[in-house]
């Protein structure tokens, strides 16, 4: 990571904002997670949420996208909701199941299909998702 983010830099390709979140994910020489000495470990959900706090200073005022209703994405909704976050919307393949998790959180769900038409509302992007690759290439070489 530290090398494709010094040869984007060095390209010109990397911009204020995406400096700034490399800058915030990627370990200092000094990081305790460097060395080992992490007390607790951290969920992915935990660690994406805590970056969306360092770079909006107020979440009530956000949208956060949740692509996903498994496991990671329901810790992610409890870690936002828990901080104020303004507004949750759930994407998911199973749009009952992107709804119960919504519910629990005062969000909306929508399918997945529904994406590209709330993402340009979304301030937050948080996806995690289980999917078949294999059996999702196939059928789309078939569909060609």
């Amino acid at each position: 990571m530290k090398s494709a983010f010094q040869t984007a830099q060095n390209s010109g390709a990397i911009g204020k904002l995406l400096g700034r979140l490399f800058q915030c994910t990627l370990p200092s020489p000094s990081s305790p997670h460097r060395h080992g000495h992490r007390q607790q470990p951290v969920s992915v959900a935990f660690a994406a949420v805590t970056l969306a706090r360092q770079i909006f200073a107020d979440l009530s005022a956000q949208t956060a996208l949740l692509i996903g209703a498994g496991e990671t994405i329901e810790l992610a909704a409890r870690h936002l909701h828990q901080h104020g976050l303004g507004r949750m919307v759930v994407a998911n393949r199973t749009v009952e199941r992107a709804h119960g998790l919504a519910a629990q959180f005062d969000g909306y769900a929508i399918a997945l299909t529904e994406i590209a038409a709330h993402l340009p509302e979304a301030d937050i992007v948080i996806s995690s998702t289980a999917s078949r690759c294999r059996s999702s290439a196939r059928a789309w070489w078939r569909a060609r």
